[in-house]
């Protein structure tokens, strides 16, 4: 028997779930849209980790931003997941 129960959604639905609300994906991929200073970390896509060192299987950039592709590489949205405990941090990387 738990000593704690943590009533929680799979992340697949959740993921499900919010790519449900409309315009959601056009929201998503306001970041490719926003200037990046490298000097100035505003937030997580001013690192180098998005920009050089997350890679999906076949060994391109996840987080690749070319100015051509408006909707993300191959027209996938592409969608980082990262979960933090207080004891462990787990990063998932999920295309759609």
């Amino acid at each position: 028997m738990p000593i704690v129960k943590y009533p929680y959604l799979l992340l697949s639905k959740q993921i499900a779930s919010i790519l449900q609300v409309p315009g959601i994906k056009v929201l998503l991929n306001e970041w490719r849209k926003k200037p990046c200073k490298r000097e100035d970390y505003i937030d997580i896509f001013d690192s180098d980790v998005c920009h050089n060192k997350l890679h999906t299987l076949d060994r391109s950039l996840f987080f690749l931003n070319l100015p051509h592709e408006k909707n993300g590489p191959h027209g996938k949205l592409r969608i980082g997941v990262n979960l933090g405990l207080d004891w462990y941090v787990f990063s998932l990387m999920v295309s759609h």
